[in-house]
């Protein structure tokens, strides 16, 4: 199915950001969706699922989930993605985050 949401044409990034954001969440396949994260032409869209990704990585293992968004996103939308693994992590789980802090 990814293939097939990739193929899409730029009018239909819609397809594929939906796709990414199931197979990320719902599926908790979070690099299988990195990998397919530079298809999107939309710079919008792909800030957005590079958070949604992001996000994602982090309820397994943020210290993970912050070294890919190092590479996978810059400037504000680094810093935006940053501050929603930290606020997710101080109210769902504090112990991660204190770990994360402290590495």
């Amino acid at each position: 199915m990814l293939d097939w949401a990739a193929s899409t044409t730029a009018t239909d990034s819609n397809v594929l950001k939906m796709a990414l954001k199931n197979i990320a969440e719902q599926d908790g396949q979070p690099a299988l969706a990195a990998e397919y994260l530079d298809k999107l032409t939309n710079a919008s869209q792909r800030d957005q699922i590079t958070g949604t990704i992001a996000l994602s990585m982090a309820k397994e293992d943020p210290a993970t989930a912050l070294e890919w968004l190092d590479q996978a996103a810059a400037g504000a939308a680094y810093d935006s993605n940053v501050k929603k693994i930290f606020s997710d992590l101080s109210q769902h789980s504090p112990a991660q985050l204190r770990r994360c802090l402290i590495r």
